[in-house]
């Protein structure tokens, strides 16, 4: 409660840029006043400085406010682009697994419609040499029907498919010292989010998604 004799303050002048044009804007104001009662003008002219006030008045409010739109759009911008939200940034891109698992994909959270993008792959050397260096990586079947499989490298010996999932087998050629990593090229085919899930045939399957923009 403000004391006894004290004014509250206008919550305009927490405004203080707006509050600012609009308190120089009166003042100019008065001063047309003041000329007009000493120069003792005619109706007309005094009717049409009122107009002309109303007008600047509107203009400064109307650009006021778009000029805190304006700002607060280029901030939502920043915090996209930081964030990886338009593609690349902070949290765009992403790991299911570790590389202490059999498995592990490397991949974009954040994708375009009908934009291609990367699943990157790895399997361990332990996981290959148990299989004779043969490899099985299943997808769950849901997922392609959101995406395109454009390529894969290199390319799978087999690709088999059954009601839950789509696997595609690989021979491996290498020394086993190093994770074998094999590349899904894809592109999505519907916005919004998508949802899949990855792994080795006889393994654990991950989950992971993306959110796709038109």
């Amino acid at each position: 409660m403000p004391k006894k004799g004290t004014k509250p303050v206008p919550a305009v002048y927490f405004v203080s840029p707006f509050y600012d044009r609009v308190h120089l804007l009166w003042a100019n104001a008065s001063a047309t006043v003041n000329s007009v009662m000493k120069d003792d003008l005619s109706q007309e002219d005094i009717d049409l400085a009122s107009i002309e006030l109303e007008e600047e008045l509107r203009w400064q409010t109307v650009a006021f406010y778009v000029r805190r739109v304006a700002w607060f759009g280029a901030l939502l911008v920043l915090l996209a682009t930081v964030f990886g939200l338009l593609g690349n940034g902070w949290a765009a891109n992403t790991q299911v697994g570790t590389e202490a698992d059999a498995l592990w994909m490397q991949y974009e959270r954040f994708l375009r419609l009908q934009v291609a993008s990367t699943l990157e792959i790895y399997v361990a050397p332990t996981a290959v040499a148990a299989s004779n260096n043969t490899i099985e990586i299943s997808f769950s079947r849901a997922y392609f029907d959101d995406v395109k499989m454009e390529t894969v490298v290199p390319t799978p010996e087999e690709v088999t498919h059954d009601a839950a999932a789509i696997t595609y087998t690989f021979e491996v050629n290498d020394n086993g010292r190093r994770p074998t990593r094999v590349n899904f090229y894809f592109t999505p085919q519907r916005f919004g989010l998508i949802e899949g899930t990855v792994g080795l045939r006889a393994g654990e399957m991950r989950g992971f998604w993306h959110l796709v923009y038109p």
